[in-house]
This record gives structure tokens, sequence and C-alpha cells, in this order.
């Protein structure tokens, strides 16, 4: 069968899950025409993933700018904001400090390879692509979180709203949308959430098909649910029989790929559990109630 070339922009492109999906289907030719990230250890995972960054890449690179020029860079970007301090990245400190001389290297260049855009809130409008990914954070809509809900400029999960002001200021939008989050996005609490955002998207022009789907009933040995959405300009194209798949359980279970014999070292304790757990709920991660629930 003969692949589909397709340029992506991937929105919170974390590790790039999106394109690594797409690579992985067998029916597509991604390009990568930019990312979208502003975590640290992310933005590094991408390159050393799908671009090929490598210590001995990192070492022998030859075009590497002045290290303020590299400060600059990271700084316009945004790069390694902490949301919940509200506090940017101390990127200067590096200027004079040899020790950090690689690490500095490292971002700026995995930022370079990956085509990075930066902070979300920072970009204005997306290059051409025929699909833009946009599996926006999870954080305070899941389970596992306080769940404070995706208001704009509010919350992490807020963050979607970005989306939708990155498409207005676009004058040659993507054909196609893919979202990916927890299925807590459409529960009982947060759906109208999710209702309102995608009669925004509507307004600029793309119907929508959402979907939970279980990861075990699509060849994965893991209880995974997780909603889609498939968004699509409606003047563009008509794509309005799409369907998604259908479940399927290929008989794998999570014996199949585990490992038969790992080390000690590996395995955790009861007082290591126990640790864990103080430490989620000092962390307002969990709260001991949500522990005793899930019991």
């Amino acid at each position: 069968m003969k692949k589909i070339k397709i340029k992506v922009v991937e929105l919170f492109s974390g590790m790039g899950c999106q394109m690594r999906g797409l690579e992985n289907c067998d029916c597509f030719e991604p390009e990568n025409v930019a990312t979208c990230e502003n975590n640290i250890d992310a933005i590094i995972a991408y390159a050393a993933i799908h671009c090929g960054l490598t210590p001995e890449l990192i070492e022998s690179y030859p075009d590497y700018p002045s290290r303020q020029e590299m400060i600059n860079t990271l700084v316009k970007k945004n790069i390694g904001y902490d949301f919940l301090k509200n506090k940017p990245y101390n990127w200067q400190r590096y200027l004079n400090s040899a020790d950090s001389k690689n690490f500095l290297k490292t971002v700026w260049l995995a930022d370079k390879l990956s085509k990075n855009l930066g902070d979300i809130t920072k970009i204005d409008s997306i290059p051409h692509c025929g699909l833009l990914t946009w599996s926006f954070p999870c954080t305070d809509l899941s389970v596992s979180g306080q769940q404070r809900g995706m208001d704009a400029g509010e919350t992490r999960s807020g963050l979607a709203w970005e989306v939708l002001r990155i498409l207005r200021s676009t004058e040659d939008r993507p054909n196609f949308l893919l979202m990916e989050n927890v299925d807590a996005l459409v529960s009982k609490k947060f759906l109208p959430s999710y209702e309102a955002l995608n009669e925004e998207f509507k307004k600029l022009g793309y119907d929508v098909k959402w979907q939970v789907i279980n990861g075990k009933y699509c060849g994965v040995p893991q209880n995974r649910r997780r909603v889609f959405g498939v968004y699509w300009l409606r003047d563009e194209i008509d794509f309005s029989s799409f369907e998604f798949p259908k479940p399927f359980w290929d008989g794998t279970t999570l014996q199949d790929v585990l490992e038969d014999d790992v080390d000690e070292k590996y395995y955790i304790t009861s007082d290591k559990a126990r640790q864990l757990i103080e430490q989620l709920v000092v962390t307002d991660t969990v709260t001991e109630e949500d522990f005793d629930k899930k019991k």
C-alpha cells in the first residue's frame, strides 16, 4: 500500500507519541513541520527519539552560536517555564558556567532539531500542515490530580484554548486536527467544557467526532481508556462518513510482554510503596481519601 505523505505540527508535542503513532501505523509518511513544547526533558527526549540527537552529535555539532545567543533563543521561547509558579527558567545562569556548557548545548540543539516553537502561549500561528495534533495537558482533568478543570488561562489543561487562539490567526489552517486526552475529559464534570470548546472549533469551520477507546481492545496489553477527537474542515473535505475502528482483542496480555527474569532492584517493597504514597499526599498529587477509594 502506498503511504500518504502528510505534514504534521504537534502542539503539546511531549516526546512525540503522536509522530511515532503515525509512523507505526504504516499508512503515512509524516513530515515534522514543527513541534510545540516548553518542558526541557520532553524537548530532549523528542530530539533523541525522532531527530537523531546523541551525545556524539552534541559534542561534534559545528554550528553552535554563542552562549548568549543560545540563551536568548531559549528565553524567547520560554523554555522551562513553570506554569504553577508562574516563573520563567533562569537560563542566564548558564552564561559563565563551564560545568553546564553541555546542558545548554543539549537543550538548544534539541530545540533546533525538533523545530520547536516553544511555549504555546507565545506563538501566534503555525506553519502550513495537513495535520495538527493537540494532546493538551491532562493534569487538571485526571482523577489522579485535583481536577481543577480547563478554564482558559487558569489551569494547565486550560491551555487547550490556546489552540483556538492560534488557529484563528492562522490563514492556511490544517484540514485535520487530532486530539487525545484522558477519558475524564468527557466525564459528567468536564464534558460541558469540552463541548464548549468544540463549539468554538465548529465556528472555525471544523466538524468533530470523538470517542473513548480502550487500549486493551486495540492490541495493547493494558487497560487504558482515552478519548480521541478527530476534527476536519467541513468546507475542504467530506469526512462525515468516518467511523472509529471497532474494538478487538488479539489475545495479548501483560504476561506476554513482561520479562521472565527481572532484577530485584526493580521491585518495590511495601515500605517504599508507603513512602511513595506519603510523598504523593504531601505534594497534593493524591489524598489519603483518594487512596482509600482505590484499595
